[in-house]
Formats: C-alpha cells, structure tokens, sequence
C-alpha cells in the first residue's frame, strides 16, 4: 500500500506569506507549532492530499485542532463546530466516497472490522486518494474535500430533514454537516463538498 499524504500550509500576516510543505514521515507537529504556527496569523491556507486510511484521517484531524489552537480569532464554540464538520467530511470521503462502505454492512458491524474486511480483499482500496483545501481567516471557514470514488445521490441527502436514529454509527454525516454549516454544495456527481462556516456568525 502506498502511503501517500502532503501538506502545503500558506499563512499571511499583514503583507507576510510564509508557505511550509510537510509530508508523513517528519515529525512535523511539533516542529510546525514551534517554527510555524505560535505566529498569530491572519489567515491560513492548506492543501491536503491523502490515502483512505485511518492513520491518515487522524493525522488531518490533528492537524487542524492544532492549527485552530494556535489561530487567536478562533473561538471555542467555532473550534467544535469547524472539528465537527471536517471530522464528518473527512469521514464519508474516506469511507463511503472511497471505500464504499455499504449500508448492509454497517447495520452489523463496525466501521473497523470494515477495515479489516477491505484490507483482505481489496487493499488497493486504501491507496485512493482524498484531496484538500482549506482556508481559515478571521471572516470564514472554507473548506473544500474531494474524493475518488463515484459520487452519490446527495440531493437525497440534502432533502432528509428526519434527524438520524442517535443509536447507530452511520447515516449521521451529512445531516450533521447541513445543520452545522453556514452553506454548502456538492459538484462533480457529490464527489466534492464545499463547506462555508462563518467565522464570529455570519454577519460577523
């Protein structure tokens, strides 16, 4: 399995660009708040590329509560809800986008033994990729995620207003994310979601 993940961080502070490009095998979280981020930006911008694993969905996940941490204008409240989306984006990309998790499946066992299963049967499943981009100023959260599988009925989705049975694992994702986000779309046959949370409310 290839084990493909990039980094490019662009942060501006007044007329100031500093750009960092980081992969997988540095110890870069350490070394990016040290050297990088305890510099209170006003902008940030960041353009992933990953694989559909796990490894690789924490390390996007950590990546970002470090970064809004260190970005003074974010709030906490904010921080939950940016975690909450990315976290649920990043989520159905990886699992139903890429690896195609299947309903059937989910109504018996977890998302792990999903893992397990794919790992023995179709490992070259792991190696598609989830592309990135993110920007986070002191006006708005943008994100946008793009998977490499074959998109999906959202319009389906969008029209749910039925909050998910609580009790189970799936079917949680994008009603979760309607009701989280300021806006949001869906291009390329819902292979690309944009999200727009604003940044002190949206008149803010």
């Amino acid at each position: 399995m290839k084990k493909e993940f990039y980094i490019k961080l662009t942060a501006t502070k007044g007329n100031e660009k500093i750009i960092e490009n980081l992969n997988l095998n540095e110890n870069f979280f350490n070394s990016l708040k040290e050297d990088f981020l305890n510099h209170n930006f006003d902008s940030l911008e960041c353009k992933i590329m990953q694989n559909s694993t796990r490894q690789h969905i924490e390390k996007v996940l950590m990546l970002f509560e470090l970064i809004l941490d260190t970005l003074k204008f974010i709030k906490h409240h904010e921080k939950t809800d940016i975690m909450l989306l990315i976290s649920e984006a990043l989520s159905n990309a990886v699992y139903h986008g890429n690896l195609k998790l299947p309903e059937s499946f989910r109504k018996e066992k977890s998302i792990l033994e999903y893992e397990k299963y794919i790992a023995k049967t179709n490992p070259e499943a792991f190696d598609l990729a989830v592309n990135i981009e993110a920007k986070i100023s002191k006006e708005r959260f943008f994100f946008k995620i793009t998977d490499s599988g074959n998109g999906f009925n959202y319009l389906k989705e969008l029209g749910k207003e039925e909050p998910p049975n609580p009790t189970k694992e799936y079917g949680r994702g994008i009603f979760i994310i309607k009701k989280s986000a300021d806006e949001l779309s869906f291009n390329n046959n819902g292979r690309t979601l944009t999200i727009i949370k604003y940044i002190g409310g949206k008149d803010g």
